[in-house]
């Protein structure tokens, strides 16, 4: 059976799902990871955001079971709901299968897929600093 929990305080962060985030900060309370077994088979990360959360990353490894993102992502909507958040946003990858998984529970729900371009940008806080 796959149990969804935020990581705990002070657990460390999964390095094998590929998520780009290995090595930087994360609030533990907003990263959702799917488990089974004592393995772990997925992850949503999220970020506060004004009373929205922003879901930042999604990874499920292929091997996964194909219920894992639904779960993660039902799993996250329902703590942040209690949490007293409003609303989400998110991009996602619609050729990437966990983050397609979003796309239908958001329509069920009465969410909106905008389609606008956007150009996405990142950058170094460091760096930027400077200007």
């Amino acid at each position: 059976m796959i149990e969804v929990r935020t990581l705990r305080e002070g657990e460390p962060f999964p390095q094998h799902l590929e998520t780009g985030f290995e090595h930087m900060p994360v609030i533990n309370r907003f990263c959702w990871v799917a488990e089974l077994g004592k393995e772990i088979i997925g992850i949503l990360m999220a970020a506060p955001c004004h009373g929205l959360v922003y879901f930042v990353r999604m990874r499920v490894p292929d091997e996964s079971p194909s219920i894992t993102a639904a779960l993660l992502f039902r799993t996250a909507i329902r703590d942040l709901e209690k949490l007293g958040f409003k609303g989400y946003f998110t991009h996602v990858d619609p050729t990437r299968p966990a983050e397609r998984a979003m796309i239908p529970i958001c329509r069920k729900a009465g969410g909106l897929q905008v389609v606008t371009p956007q150009v996405p940008l990142v950058g170094s806080i460091e760096k930027a600093a400077r200007f």
